[in-house]
């Protein structure tokens, strides 16, 4: 929950300007690769939690 909180800010936050016209200590590439890697390591467990929890498929309402 706290990795997705906190990467809702980043939208709001990078301008998206290229590379060549942000500062060289700019988060944003790492930011997007920090949250790539924890959403790869961490989707099949929380999605196992889920199903454990509410007994149905993940995605299904």
């Amino acid at each position: 929950m706290r990795v997705v909180d906190d990467w809702r800010l980043v939208p709001y936050l990078d301008p998206g300007l290229p590379p060549s016209a942000l500062p060289p200590d700019w988060p944003g590439t790492a930011s997007v690769a920090l949250f790539a890697r924890l959403r790869g390591e961490l989707a099949e467990r929380a999605a196992r939690y889920v199903r454990s929890v509410t007994g149905e498929p993940v995605g299904r309402r």
